[in-house]
């Protein structure tokens, strides 16, 4: 029901991943970041959220790809996590 209330919106995605984030529910929060991801293949705050839960979730390849992606597009603060990587 979740994904009905979202609709196609990224923003609503993010939202949607950032409470998982809070309530430390990584693995919900990387399938809300592979949704927003596919609807804008450019969002930063996407690729960066998903590297941070990935990374939590003990995936340290999946995590620095994400993150390595996030400086791509220009995200800079991508740079703690691979430091903490």
């Amino acid at each position: 029901q979740v994904e009905k209330l979202a609709g196609n919106y990224r923003s609503n995605f993010q939202n949607i991943t950032a409470s998982y984030l809070r309530t430390s529910q990584f693995a919900n929060a990387v399938q809300y970041c592979d949704k927003a991801i596919a609807l804008n293949a450019k969002d930063a705050g996407s690729f960066y959220y998903r590297a941070y839960a990935k990374l939590k979730l003990g995936d340290a390849s999946g995590g620095c790809a994400d993150a390595k992606k996030t400086l791509e597009l220009g995200y800079e603060p991508a740079k703690e996590l691979l430091k903490d990587a």
